[in-house]
């Protein structure tokens, strides 16, 4: 039999292993981060890159004149 209580031995278990732990959810919470960063850069270029085709849109349209504006909706 195991001497003891299992409360006792999981608490004994976390004692070893917390550094362990702490270096793991350190080193996630790191990847998530990079992770991040990535995802905002991708969405800062797609909104850039439709905000361009958008002003040049509206660029083209104006400079058709006024007719421009009624041959075709804005968007």
């Amino acid at each position: 039999m195991m001497s003891g209580t299992c409360c006792e031995a999981l608490q004994a278990g976390a004692a070893t292993t917390a550094p362990l732990g702490n270096r793991r959810y350190v080193e996630q919470k790191r990847i998530g981060w990079e992770m991040a960063v990535r995802i905002e850069k991708i969405v800062a270029t797609v909104l850039d890159e439709a905000h361009k085709r958008q002003v040049e849109k509206v660029m083209d349209t104006l400079r058709e004149g006024p007719e421009g504006l009624y041959k075709r909706p804005p968007y």
